[in-house]
């Protein structure tokens, strides 16, 4: 995705890419599967905070959906670690509050 975000290149990732790059995080059975697609996400949310009002139209079809979202909790759902639970009731949550996904 990083590779893919190059000025140097002329595509940019868009939510499909992000949401395949995901599922694959999901299915790949590591115990950090859920942290490391949750950092996926942020950063994806922080770009679309941090975008500039030219940029807008380039990043607007890289909002994070409710795939997006119920991917990364299938990915909090495969983990073992000891948090997985209360994190994916936290994203969860935020999904609940934030009545943003779509």
């Amino acid at each position: 995705l990083a590779t893919m975000d190059d000025d140097e290149y002329d595509t940019r990732p868009d939510i499909i890419t992000y949401n395949t790059v995901l599922t694959c995080w999901s299915r790949c059975g590591n115990k950090n599967a859920g942290p490391k697609a949750e950092k996926i996400v942020k950063g994806l949310e922080k770009m679309q905070e941090n975008s500039s009002h030219e940029k807008q139209k380039e990043v607007s079809n890289v909002k994070a959906n409710t795939i997006t979202y119920n991917t990364v909790l299938h990915c909090w759902a495969q983990s073992r670690l000891p948090s997985a639970a209360s994190r994916a009731e936290q994203i969860l949550e935020y999904m609940i509050k934030s009545n943003n996904p779509t």
